[in-house]
C-alpha cells in the first residue's frame, strides 16, 4: 500500500509540511508516538485547516491506494486497531 502512493506532490508532504509515510515500520513507530501522549497544537497546522486525529494524518494516503482499501477491510487488521 505503501509502494502505490504517488512521489509526487500533494502526495509526498501533508499540509503542515511534514514528509508522508512510506513503510510500515515508520508507521509502528508513529502509532507507538500518538498512542504515548496527547496530540499538540500548533500554528502551522491550525493555519492550513488540519483538524483530526493524528492516526487519521498517519493512514491518510495509504488507506486511499488500492491495496490500504482492501487492507483496512480485513477483519484480523481492523481486530488489531481495536485492541
Amino acid at each position: 500500500m505503501f509502494e502505490q502512493i504517488p512521489q509526487k506532490p500533494p502526495y509526498n508532504i501533508d499540509p503542515s509540511g511534514t514528509k508522508q509515510v512510506r513503510d510500515y515500520h515508520h508507521m509502528l513507530e508513529l502509532f507507538n508516538v500518538i498512542i504515548k501522549s496527547a496530540p499538540e497544537w500548533n500554528e502551522v497546522s491550525y493555519g492550513v485547516g488540519f483538524v483530526g486525529f493524528p492516526i487519521n494524518a498517519i493512514l491518510d494516503w495509504p488507506m486511499a491506494t488500492p491495496s490500504g482499501h482492501a487492507a483496512f477491510l480485513h477483519e484480523k487488521v481492523n481486530a488489531q486497531l481495536y485492541k
